[in-house]
């Protein structure tokens, strides 16, 4: 997977690869779905999860502002969607992945979802 962003002078783009370590597919029982990456250039691994806001909010970091947007949207009558990612150290990975294949698919989630930084809310029409 190779992604580019626009660097912060705003006059030239970088680009990045990443392995696809893990895939985490929408489940209507979990309400979510992530993706586990590894940057092929510095190995630093990544955890994205995005889903409901009422799957999401019991799993990342506390914000005071996240329950006063989720319900911000809802009264303008979206779906809400809460956005997540954290960086996962070799060591947790490595612990992670080891239970992979002795564990479904919706226990793995809770050995890596652990206070996830929120990234974005978003409103989208139902």
């Amino acid at each position: 997977m190779c992604i580019q962003k626009e660097n912060h002078d705003y006059d030239s783009w970088w680009q990045a690869s990443y392995e696809i370590l893990n895939l985490f597919p929408f489940s209507s029982e979990t309400k979510r779905m992530g993706i586990i990456l590894m940057d092929t250039e510095t190995g630093k691994i990544l955890f994205f999860m995005k889903g409901a806001d009422v799957a999401m909010i019991p799993i990342v970091e506390f914000s005071d502002w996240l329950d006063e947007e989720c319900g911000n949207l809802a009264r303008k009558g979206l779906r809400t969607l809460v956005n997540g990612m954290k960086i996962l150290s070799k060591e947790e990975y490595a612990g992670f992945s080891h239970r992979l294949p002795h564990q479904c698919v919706r226990r793995h989630r809770s050995l890596v979802v652990k206070k996830i930084p929120v990234i974005a809310v978003s409103g989208g029409q139902v």
